[in-house]
């Protein structure tokens, strides 16, 4: 029974590190790197309620055997609590990793030069080329969306840059001088009953003096 439990507890800390390190470089799989530790974890969790017969040992009795297993189960979704999750630290750990004041600083500076080719609404997509080639150097490759926005004098406003997709969400980095809270602004829509609904899937997490961390679930 002891080493059912090391095994499980073993398990459970690999599933949270594969999460992570999906999240943190990219990994492109069919299937997520933390689906099989997290499979094998569920099977371990089974094996762990079955008591070895005859076992009268510490390690065998039932209050040991439920706290353990709550135990590594609470460690893999306690974050959850919290709205974030092992994946979710290895994408802000990704941006963190990436971007220093010098690159940020750079990437303005690259971006304000660009005012001349703003659209109506004051905003310029971004190509590899218009970015220093640091902002594409990780696994993640460049930002599948970059853009920037200027006001009506052309002074740059914000620059907005995201990796991820679909089906794994979306993370990336935004600059702007404006203050953002956690929840951003949130997205407003009315319901079938006429009520005015409020959605917050997006968290920023501020990086340095004008930056943040983005983190969306959509």
């Amino acid at each position: 029974m002891k080493f059912r439990i090391c095994l499980l507890a073993f398990l459970v800390l690999v599933t949270a590190a594969t999460a992570y390190s999906s999240g943190r470089w990219a990994f492109s799989l069919m299937v997520p790197p933390q689906a099989i530790p997290a499979f094998l974890s569920l099977v371990a969790s089974l094996l762990l309620l079955v008591p070895r017969t005859g076992d009268s040992s510490f390690w065998n009795r039932w209050h040991t055997r439920f706290g353990m297993l709550g135990l590594c189960w609470l460690f893999l979704i306690a974050p959850s609590l919290a709205d974030d999750g092992f994946f979710k630290m290895g994408r802000r750990a990704h941006i963190r990793s990436l971007f220093s004041p010098e690159l940020i600083a750079e990437v303005k500076a690259s971006a304000s030069k660009l005012s001349a080719r703003k659209s109506y609404f004051g905003v310029v997509s971004l190509s590899p080329s218009d970015l220093p080639l640091a902002v594409g150097s990780t696994t993640w490759g460049f930002p599948g969306d970059a853009s920037c926005a200027f006001d009506d004098a052309g002074r740059l406003t914000s620059v907005d840059l995201t990796w991820g997709g679909g089906l794994i969400a979306h993370h990336g980095l935004v600059i702007s001088d404006k203050q953002i809270p956690l929840n951003g602004e949130g997205f407003h829509f009315t319901d079938d009953q006429g009520r005015d609904i409020v959605e917050h899937p997006q968290r920023y997490y501020p990086l340095y003096p004008g930056s943040y961390i983005l983190i969306d679930n959509h």
